[in-house]
């Protein structure tokens, strides 16, 4: 029906209203539980590739990515380390070395450290709306993002002002896709999961 249909938003005050709501929303995060899907389309092939699994965030910088299927696989971010653990046994590595990991943490700690999800010095936002979501588009500025990125939108639920969906297009249009559901603000978690 029509009433999935965007409309962009282009009035400023309506903006502004969007990103304070947003702002607001991140403020009372201490941590987040919930569990996503992830899938990326490749240009080249034609089944999508989907992996489930469950994530929880704690500010400042800690950050647990669970895979369950297709293989179990776990990353740990503490600080400044990260933790994998799959079939090989377990790796502990400066975040420095893991590049896809770093710009994941660095997206989510922007975004409820600093309030920042839309980050406009190095992406150029665009806005969206329809009756249950507002869509944030945004496109790389910087010539070294815009070798690794075309575009990336955001999908924030217009209830809460949290996100439940993002699409990243690399440069090749593959398109990986991650969504998320279950979610749980500021409720308890196994603590011990961060300890190495």
């Amino acid at each position: 029906g029509l009433s999935a249909q965007n409309q962009c938003v282009t009035d400023k005050k309506k903006i502004d209203e969007i990103k304070d709501n947003i702002t607001k929303s991140c403020n009372n995060i201490n941590n987040i539980r919930c569990k996503y899907v992830q899938e990326k389309s490749i240009s080249l092939l034609e089944d999508d590739i989907k992996n489930e699994g469950e994530m929880i965030f704690v500010t400042p910088n800690n950050l647990y990515w669970k895979n369950n299927t297709p293989k179990n696989q776990s990353f740990i971010l503490k600080n400044e380390n990260v933790k994998i653990i799959n079939d090989n046994g377990e790796t502990v590595m400066p975040i420095q070395e893991h590049l896809i990991f770093r710009e994941i943490s660095k997206i989510i700690n922007n975004s409820i450290s600093n309030n920042t999800i839309i980050d406009e010095n190095n992406f150029i936002p665009s806005y969206e709306e329809n009756e249950t979501h507002i869509i944030v588009n945004m496109k790389p500025k910087k010539n070294k993002m815009k070798s690794l990125l075309g575009s990336m939108t955001i999908h924030f639920e217009k209830t809460s002002y949290l996100i439940n969906k993002i699409e990243i297009t690399d440069n090749n249009n593959d398109v990986t896709t991650i969504t998320l559901s279950d979610i749980y603000i500021n409720k308890g978690f196994d603590s011990t999961l961060f300890n190495f």
